[in-house]
């Protein structure tokens, strides 16, 4: 079997580990150390969905000055009330971007800002999809 498991490249991995799991619900599986003791690595889990954080000190200047540029992580999950995560976050100060709604395609989504920039759209499919509602 095969999984996916996004590497986001973070200014600062300690920072980014507060969020994902103080805001977001994140559990942390495994972290690694530099020689000065910071983090420059981590493992993260939520209810199955898998990140790891890394050091942006590892990538070049150029990838550094776009952390958090075009990637937009849709994460679905219709074991949890999307109602309840939304205020969870809200509560706790997380860059909301995207308000909470019900989409044309079934799923009541919202999105919100990482520290980074990343973008999280967070989902519940509420409805069936109906490809007639594009047309209308």
């Amino acid at each position: 079997m095969a999984t996916l498991q996004p590497m986001l490249h973070v200014g600062d991995v300690d920072a980014s580990l507060d969020f994902y799991q103080d805001v977001l619900g994140f559990t942390v599986g495994f972290t690694m150390t530099d020689a000065t003791g910071r983090t420059m690595h981590a493992e993260l889990d939520r209810n199955g969905v898998q990140l790891m954080l890394g050091s942006a000190n590892e990538v070049s200047d150029a990838a550094r000055s776009l952390l958090g540029a075009g990637l937009v992580l849709y994460i679905v999950d219709n074991d949890e009330d999307i109602d309840v995560l939304y205020e969870h976050v809200r509560d706790r100060g997380a860059r909301v971007v995207e308000e909470i709604a019900n989409r044309y395609w079934g799923d009541r989504t919202f999105t919100l800002k990482d520290t980074d920039g990343y973008l999280l759209t967070f989902a519940r499919n509420v409805h069936a999809h109906d490809p007639a509602a594009l047309r209308a």
